[in-house]
C-alpha cells in the first residue's frame, strides 16, 4: 500500500520527478557544494496539464505509439506490487493494467520537445521509465518559485528543520506522518531554490515510552527510529470528518548530537535516485532523477 500511497500523492501534490553520490543524468547547473554532492538539474521549463481529464503519456512523439500503463497485482492486500510499463508490453499473469495518464493539474519538468510534443520526465519511485511525451495542446507553461529555508519549515503537512550553519549546513531533516502508513523521516539538502532528498531509504519512526533517549537502528536494511515521550509532540490534521490527531517525533526537541547521528547514518548509505522538490504556483512538485557515475 505504500506504493499506492506515493502514486496517489503524485496526483494530489502535482506529480513528478541515483548508485552512489555522483552527477545526475540530465543537464545540470554548476556542481553544488554539499555533503551529498548532489547538483541541481538545470530545467528550463515546467508545464502543467490544463485538460479537464487525464491525457495519455506516449512512448514516442506519435499519437499511435504505446501509452504509459500501471500494472497492479490483482490481490486484496495493502502491499500489492505496482509496476509501470508501456501498453505494448504483455501484462503478466496475476496483474491488471490501466492507463496511467497525466492528470489535470499535474506538473512535469520538460526535457525537450519534438514537433507537437514535449518530452517530460516521468520517473517516479517505482518506475525506471525516465521520459514520456505529452501533447503540447494539453499543457501550459508554469514557472518555479524558489524554495527558501523559511518556506520549507512552514509546510503544514510535515515538520522540517534546516541546519543553517556548521558541519551539516543546508541539510534538511523532515518528518512526515500518514494515517495508514505511519511516521517516517527523511534527510535532504537545500540547493539553489529547491530541495533534494536522496533515496537513501526512509527512516520509519515509532514512539517508545520505555526509552529515555532516541534509538536509531537498522532492521532488514530498513532504518528505524524510536523516540521517547519527551521527544514527541501531538499533531492534528484537517480534512477529516473528525479531528485526526497523532503523536510524532518533535524535531525541534532533538539535540545537535541526536540530529548528527541521523545525518551521519544517512550520509553513509548509497542511493540511486533523488527526489527534487520544486515550488510551483499550484504547490510542491516532486521530480525524480537517476543518479549515475
Amino acid at each position: 500500500m505504500r506504493k499506492l500511497f506515493f502514486m496517489l500523492a503524485g496526483i494530489l501534490m502535482p506529480l513528478l520527478f541515483g548508485c552512489t553520490n555522483a552527477k545526475a543524468s540530465a543537464v545540470q547547473e554548476e556542481e553544488a557544494s554539499n555533503l551529498f554532492d548532489i547538483s541541481k538539474p538545470a530545467f528550463e521549463k515546467f508545464v502543467v496539464v490544463n485538460s479537464e481529464e487525464s491525457v495519455p503519456i506516449y512512448q514516442k512523439a506519435d499519437k499511435n505509439s504505446p501509452v504509459l500503463c500501471r500494472w497492479m497485482e490483482d490481490i486484496e492486500s495493502d502491499m500489492a506490487d505496482v509496476q509501470y510499463q508501456w501498453s505494448d508490453k504483455a501484462v503478466p499473469a496475476g496483474y491488471i493494467s490501466e492507463t496511467d495518464g497525466a492528470w489535470p493539474g499535474a506538473a512535469y519538468a520538460v526535457l525537450g520537445e519534438e514537433g507537437d510534443f514535449y518530452i517530460v520526465n516521468i520517473l517516479n519511485e517505482y518506475s525506471d521509465i525516465e521520459a514520456g511525451y505529452l501533447l503540447k495542446e494539453y499543457v501550459s507553461d508554469v514557472s518555479a518559485e524558489p524554495i527558501t529555508t523559511e518556506k520549507i519549515e512552514e509546510i503544514p503537512w510535515q515538520q522540517s528543520v534546516v541546519i543553517r550553519d556548521g558541519k551539516y549546513k543546508n541539510l534538511v531533516l523532515t518528518d512526515n506522518h500518514d494515517e495508514l502508513w505511519g511516521e517516517s523521516m527523511e534527510v535532504g539538502v537545500m540547493l539553489d531554490g529547491c530541495v533534494a532528498y536522496p533515496f537513501s531509504g526512509k527512516i520509519y519512526c515509532d514512539l517508545n515510552t520505555e526509552l529515555d533517549k532516541p534509538r536509531l537502528f537498522t532492521e532488514e536494511n530498513t532504518l528505524c527510529y524510536q523516540y521517547p515521550q519527551d521527544k514527541s509532540h501531538e499533531c492534528s490534521e484537517d480534512g477529516f470528518e473528525e479531528d485526526y490527531t497523532y503523536v510524532a517525533v518533535d524535531l525541534k526537541k532533538l539535540s545537535d548530537e541526536e540530529k548528527a547521528d541521523i545525518f551521519e547514518t544517512v550520509l553513509k548509505r548509497p542511493f540511486e535516485k533523488v527526489r527534487f522538490e520544486y515550488s510551483l504556483p499550484m504547490g510542491l512538485t516532486m521530480v525524480f532523477m537517476n543518479v549515475k557515475d
